[in-house]
């Protein structure tokens, strides 16, 4: 039973006018808002919303560009978060930053100056009175924790649990918990919200981020909405529905009277390219993931951050592990194995991280684009020769087929734009022939006019008949772009969306409010 709400009393935390930028795009548009001692504080919002920036500039991560924040009254701009942690503020990362080699009680004592014993030189280190101390921080959240035990040999909840009582005995004011239940079951989700409930009776001040409603409508005294990096609102949590936060968060009340953003009909009653069924990944963050996608289709998979897109795709093409009980490409079945496989399927990745898994920055343009079909511009004579006149008109007319702006094919990639370079990384692509494109958040810091040309080149894939699988955490961009949307929770297919049902408030309302006990069938 959580304890009994008392009116919130006066701040602990101001923030006033809070801006920051990337690139000239902005992340946080004058956010404000209070936190007050006693008081569980949820901030929600979809992907994209600024929670996390917000979250990086009160713990030292990031500098604000505007604004202020006051803490306790006097001015808060942590350099680093050494020095928020100096000021009392701490944060629980949805995963937490434990040194797994180590024991819990060393972990808690990390970046603290470690109890010696008397008399006896500071190089003797009294663990009796770490245990001690680290015993009296476990039992005030009413825990027990295998002290001796390697953070590696820990359950999730237990790395939890672990970090929320380093944070305490850090004596911090305000605690930042971050998405703390994303990888915790029902019933330990539940022990961790008593936990947070007992910080606010101990005048503890509770920052909490969660994708889950229920969650933070049991816990929480007030709620605050960002929506594209500006607050939309904060409110009581008392009084507040699931429903009512998701309009909130998607700024609709009611679906669309009729749906647009489709650029080209849907193609369900194509043949299927690649067809899904109950897909899961070794480390669990895949459960139960199924879903068919059609010749002629962009076919949109959502869902919130940890929901599983990424770990599908990396499955998909080998490089995860985990299994699938059935997997068909073009209506023949085939066996999760290697990259190399895949791309013989015609299947190709666009990583959501370009530069460190799609390119070769100290390599020229020429070789980014040519590099995994090198055996086209084999010389009839062989022993490892290669053409480089018929190797750079490749390039060439694969840099004119997508506008590629460079000083040539022999430019280094990393000089490139970061639009440009993702230019490169679709030439590739499709120079290599690709049936199915499965993109990982495909225009991810490119400029609008990259974002529109990209999208462009994923409609006429599609419109020659291959099949396009697109990951993006703009929820405005997937309805842009996708005919159909798969949504996926914690790791389990619960929505398969199209026609009137594709809106942003259903989508939404099933990254949030379904309960995903079993796949649906897409």
């Amino acid at each position: 039973m959580l304890a009994v709400r008392t009116p919130v009393p006066s701040a602990l935390l101001e923030v006033r006018g809070v801006s920051k930028a990337f690139a000239g795009v902005a992340a946080l548009s004058g956010v404000s808002l209070t936190l007050a001692p006693g008081e569980v504080h949820a901030l929600i919002g979809e992907n994209g919303a600024g929670k996390s920036t917000l979250i990086h500039v009160l713990t030292g991560a990031l500098a604000a560009d505007a604004g202020t924040v006051l803490l306790q009254g006097a001015a808060f701009a942590p350099a680093s978060t050494a020095q928020a942690a100096a000021r009392g503020v701490a944060v629980v990362h949805q995963e937490p930053q434990l040194v797994a080699s180590l024991s819990a009680l060393d972990n808690l004592f990390i970046g603290k100056e470690f109890p010696v014993l008397t008399g006896l030189g500071r190089w003797l280190i009294d663990r009796a009175s770490m245990r001690q101390r680290a015993a009296q921080a476990c039992a005030s959240l009413g825990l027990s924790l295998p002290l001796d035990a390697l953070v590696a040999d820990l359950s999730v909840t237990q790395r939890t649990q672990l970090a929320l009582v380093r944070c305490l005995m850090t004596q911090a004011n305000l605690l930042i918990l971050d998405e703390p239940t994303a990888a915790l079951t029902s019933t330990d989700a539940q022990q961790l919200l008593s936990q947070v409930d007992v910080l606010r009776q101990r005048g503890k001040c509770v920052l909490y981020v969660s994708h889950r409603l229920d969650e933070v409508l049991q816990i929480a005294d007030r709620i605050t909405v960002l929506r594209n990096g500006a607050v939309v609102t904060t409110v009581a949590a008392q009084g507040q529905t699931p429903a009512s936060l998701i309009a909130a968060m998607s700024g609709r009340t009611d679906p669309p009277a009729a749906v647009s953003n489709q650029a080209v009909p849907a193609s369900t009653h194509a043949a299927a390219v690649l067809e899904v069924t109950h897909a899961s990944t070794a480390d669990g963050k895949l459960r139960n993931a199924s879903l068919t996608l059609h010749a002629g289709e962009l076919l949109g998979l959502y869902g919130l951050a940890g929901s599983g897109r990424t770990e599908l795709l990396e499955l998909l093409l080998g490089l995860r592990a985990g299994r699938v009980d059935a997997l068909m490409a073009q209506g023949q079945p085939v066996h999760i194995n290697n990259p190399q496989a895949a791309s013989a399927r015609g299947w190709v990745l666009i990583p959501e991280d370009r530069r460190g898994h799609a390119l070769v920055l100290n390599m020229r343009v020429r070789d980014n684009l040519t590099l995994p079909f090198l055996e086209r511009f084999a010389t009839a004579r062989g022993f490892g020769c290669l053409s480089w006149s018929r190797e750079r008109e490749a390039a060439v007319t694969a840099m004119h087929g997508l506008n590629i702006k460079a000083t040539g094919p022999e430019q280094s990639v990393v000089e490139l734009s970061g639009g440009n370079q993702q230019k490169v990384v679709f030439a590739r692509a499709l120079a290599m022939n690709a049936k199915v494109l499965l993109c990982d958040e495909p225009t991810q810091a490119v400029d609008v006019t990259t974002r529109r040309a990209i999208h462009q080149l994923l409609r006429e894939h599609c419109a020659r008949g291959g099949a396009a699988l697109v990951v993006t955490s703009d929820l405005t961009e997937m309805l842009e772009l996708a005919q159909r949307v798969v949504v996926l929770r914690e790791g389990v297919t619960v929505a398969n969306l199209q026609g009137a049902r594709l809106h942003a408030p259903e989508v939404l309302r099933w990254c949030f409010d379904a309960a995903p006990e079993q796949a649906v069938t897409t």
